[in-house]
């Protein structure tokens, strides 16, 4: 059991393909690397995190997932189960969050997650939340049960506007439920190594964010090649460019007082 109330950090963002899965997982599996307990919670009906952590949609028969958890509650424990990465447990997503709005429109049912996670916080250090893009049910769950939002951007002046939306989306959020819920980083995913642009984009950012502006995460291919392979880009010596560049991620939100520093290594 931790000793201290988690981090719960969602990933967010308004518009597709921004990076944030990528970097939810990826977080989460260098996180664990370093001693972390960690959590992770797929709000997305498209189920890319429960995929890249190992459920497919053929895997759900007779499983609890986060839909029924908005329902009830006291499923989590049924729900949340063991990664195909070590340290890192899986609250999945299933297709049934697509229709969410509709079947679960009692009132409160925005808060079942976070009163989920109460319950079970005890057991990780470090809970990142893979939020939809957009504003559906489940994605508002995904923010209300967080304490703190990264938003996943490409850089570029089209998507920073997006994520200037996020940062009133989310101060929507904190002032509708009367609670701080701050956009403590926006990382820029997917920069092409030159291009004017690119730079021009990150500097306004820059201006725009100041010391929320976390580093960039490279343009690869590796990307690609991990999700068809359905494995962590840490995995692999050829993925190792752009894993590096989500260790430093990693590090910046430490420094920002973000994310928690390594657990101390216990010598026997």
């Amino acid at each position: 059991m931790t000793d201290t109330t988690p981090v719960r950090l969602a990933v967010a963002t308004t518009s597709g393909s921004s990076g944030k899965t990528t970097t939810t997982v990826t977080l989460a599996a260098i996180l664990a690397e370093q001693g972390h307990r960690i959590l992770v919670v797929d709000t997305d009906w498209q189920m890319d995190a429960s995929r890249w952590l190992g459920i497919d949609e053929g895997d759900l028969d007779g499983r609890v997932t986060l839909f029924e958890v908005l329902q009830d509650r006291s499923r989590i424990d049924q729900a949340v189960t063991a990664s195909t990465v070590p340290g890192v447990d899986l609250l999945p997503a299933s297709p049934e969050l697509a229709k969410a709005a509709s079947k679960l429109g009692r009132l409160g049912t925005e808060r079942q997650l976070r009163r989920a996670l109460d319950t079970v916080e005890d057991r990780y250090d470090i809970i990142l939340i893979d939020c939809r893009a957009g504003t559906e049910l489940p994605t508002l769950a995904g923010l209300v049960a967080a304490d703190a939002v990264i938003g996943a951007t490409w850089a570029g002046v089209k998507e920073l506007r997006n994520t200037l939306s996020l940062t009133e989306y989310v101060d929507e959020i904190a002032d509708g439920y009367d609670r701080p819920l701050p956009l403590v980083g926006v990382l820029p995913c997917n920069v092409p190594a030159t291009g004017g642009a690119y730079r021009e984009a990150l500097a306004v950012a820059g201006d725009m964010f100041g010391d929320r502006l976390l580093p960039p995460v490279r343009h690869s291919v590796s990307v690609t090649e991990a999700h068809a392979q359905r494995r962590q880009l840490t995995s692999s010596r050829r993925w190792q460019a752009v894993a590096d560049d989500y260790r430093a991620v990693a590090s910046a939100l430490v420094d920002l007082g973000v994310l928690p520093p390594t657990p101390a290594k216990v010598i026997a």
